[in-house]
């Protein structure tokens, strides 16, 4: 692991793990950072509230990265694979500072004659950005507040989804249509597709081959908070586009049976919690979140029925409740 200079942003520091410095373009000689991460480290300066606390850490091993800042008990919980896709970030509070934490790959060289090198930097750039909004809301104590009062372990786990979800929303929200290549990045049938596929192999394959069903519970939840989360920056999106939250989709979408069948029967009340939602850009109290959290808990316990599953803490129990989708 390998600690780097930044000499144009020097509050920011950035930490090299599981890579070395010439092959993210780190020059041999002075040390000095390549372009496109030093525009990497100012978006991170320019969000932070205290960028002295803030470490960027570039990585060649992500996942590792991420598990040894977890809990020894969470860290073989997590993975990198995301709604079919594979996170490009993530921000974590470690210690008393926040982690910025981005694969290595994107800031390699690439064996692959014409590659676009500037359109890779604006889109790292743009992920930067919505994780630098992360950096914000955490050192505002905005983010990660969330704890545990005496809820039994269905709401618990919604009301986590709820409050991750909701952090999500609001850093999207965050990103300005000048750093976005594209308004949409995600369409919702598509996000529901995935997600129908995902439910199918973990209650038809992974769970017959452990039958552990609080393990059961916790995957199934997991794969619906993705998408959830996916969905929210749909409706970040909007709003920052000056689109109403609720508006129709195209035709493609409205008669596609995944959106039919999981997500039109929720997607008003979902689009409106989370417009109600100030973007990470306005500053509030970690509590006065808590009737949007638990609006979306509740709607997340319905929304799960939607998808098959129960989840009660009246008689502590999961189970599935209906396979039409998963035949």
């Amino acid at each position: 692991m390998t600690d780097a200079a930044t000499p144009d942003a020097p509050t920011v520091t950035v930490k090299l793990e599981y890579v070395s410095a010439v092959a993210i373009g780190v020059n041999e000689e002075s040390g000095a950072l390549p372009a496109s991460i030093m525009a990497c480290v100012a978006l991170i300066d320019g969000a932070a509230l205290d960028p002295s606390k803030v470490v960027f850490v570039i990585t060649g091993d992500f996942v590792e990265s991420v598990r040894s800042r977890l809990p020894a008990d969470l860290r073989h919980l997590y993975h990198a694979t995301r709604g079919g896709g594979i996170v490009g970030g993530k921000t974590m509070g470690v210690g008393h500072g926040v982690h910025v934490i981005v694969p290595s790959f994107c800031f390699e060289d690439v064996a692959e004659p014409g590659f676009d090198y500037a359109e890779r930097d604006k889109l790292v750039q743009r992920m930067v950005l919505h994780e630098a909004q992360h950096v914000t809301m955490l050192q505002a104590r905005e983010d990660g507040a969330l704890t545990r009062a005496g809820e039994g372990e269905a709401r618990w786990n919604f009301l986590a989804c709820a409050d991750s979800v909701i952090s999500e929303y609001r850093a999207e929200a965050g990103v300005p249509v000048s750093h976005r290549p594209e308004l949409f990045s995600w369409s919702p049938d598509e996000v529901l597709m995935q997600l129908r596929s995902d439910l199918g192999r973990i209650a038809t394959v992974e769970y017959q081959s452990h039958l552990d069903v609080r393990k059961f519970a916790y995957d199934v939840v997991t794969e619906a908070q993705t998408a959830w989360k996916l969905l929210g920056n749909i409706v970040a999106a909007r709003v920052v586009g000056g689109i109403a939250a609720d508006a129709a989709f195209g035709a493609d979408v409205e008669a596609s049976v995944e959106w039919k069948l999981m997500g039109a029967p929720h997607w008003r009340q979902f689009a409106a919690i989370l417009a109600g939602v100030p973007s990470s850009e306005v500053r509030i109290a970690a509590d006065d979140l808590s009737a949007a959290r638990n609006l979306l808990a509740d709607l997340f316990d319905e929304w799960l029925v939607t998808l098959g599953f129960k989840w009660s803490d009246a008689d502590q129990t999961f189970r599935v409740i209906s396979w039409r989708l998963y035949e």
